[in-house]
C-alpha cells in the first residue's frame, strides 16, 4: 500500500481493497473471524472482513455489527513526517 500524494483524495472505495489486499500480502492472521468497518464520514461505508482464514472486503450493507471502527475522513491531510533516512544523524568528526 502506497501513502496518498499530498493532494490526492483517498475514496472508500480505493482504500478498502488496499488494505485487505496489504493484510492478505503481509500474511497478517488474527485469532478468529472480525469485521472492520470503514467509515468515510457522509460517504458509503466499505467493510474489511477476515473470515479465519482469508481478507476480503465489501460494501458494508449497513453499520451493524463490527469489532473494530475506523472512521476518517477522504479529504488530504497534513504531510507526513520525512523519513528515517531523510532525518539521519551525519557521524561527528574525529
Amino acid at each position: 500500500m502506497r501513502e496518498p500524494g499530498p493532494e490526492e483524495t483517498l475514496t472508500p472505495f480505493m482504500f478498502a481493497p488496499m488494505l485487505a489486499g496489504f493484510l492478505a500480502n503481509r500474511r497478517i492472521k488474527l485469532p478468529g473471524p472480525r469485521l472492520w468497518l470503514l467509515n468515510f464520514g457522509a460517504s458509503t461505508d466499505y467493510a474489511v472482513r477476515f473470515d479465519g482464514r482469508h481478507w476480503d472486503w465489501q460494501k458494508a450493507e449497513s453499520p451493524g455489527e463490527f469489532d473494530v471502527r475506523i472512521t476518517t475522513t477522504p479529504k488530504p491531510g497534513p504531510p507526513s513526517s520525512p523519513s528515517r533516512a531523510n532525518n539521519a544523524v551525519p557521524p561527528s568528526p574525529q
